[in-house]
């Protein structure tokens, strides 16, 4: 599958506009929360950066129930999250998006998949499909990461 640099340009996105909200969360590769522990990890993540509580939930109906509750107690607070390679279904609803935006007027949830079928699948109609990159920008986008530069080290090819 091709690079559109998705999670890097959410990632700068998302450094940018922080500032604008009361509270904000980054859950980086969802996509490979495949295991229900790991998605209730990041629920448990997404509950200490928006609300600054700790949790133990054992299972993610668990954690869904007390997001939601805990959530809509603090309706007037403005939260920034983005959810990053999302690929299921199940994945996106883990993390109560309607809910969030329904119910904490003003926040802004974005998220990043592959597949645009899990966002018309949750009722996300609002979507941006990102170009693939050739080989040359893909490069450049690796050495930036790598080497904090557009081009990699003299002694290196790429």
């Amino acid at each position: 599958m091709g690079v559109s640099g998705k999670t890097t340009l959410a990632r700068e996105l998302f450094n940018r506009e922080r500032s604008k909200y009361k509270a904000s969360c980054f859950l980086f590769d969802v996509g490979e929360a495949s295991a229900n522990i790991h998605l209730i990890s990041l629920q448990c993540k997404l509950l200490k950066d928006l609300v600054n509580e700790d949790c133990t939930f054992h299972s993610i109906y668990e954690g869904s129930s007390y997001l939601r509750s805990r959530l809509r107690s603090v309706p007037f607070l403005k939260f920034l999250i983005f959810i990053d390679d999302i690929d299921h279904v199940d994945q996106l609803n883990a993390f109560l998006v309607k809910d969030i935006v329904q119910n904490n007027f003003g926040s802004l949830i974005i998220v990043t998949t592959h597949d645009k079928r899990v966002l018309i699948r949750t009722g996300i109609s609002l979507r941006y499909k990102m170009k693939e990159m050739n080989a040359n920008h893909s490069t450049e986008l690796f050495c930036w990461h790598a080497f904090h530069n557009h081009i990699p080290p003299m002694n290196m090819k790429i």
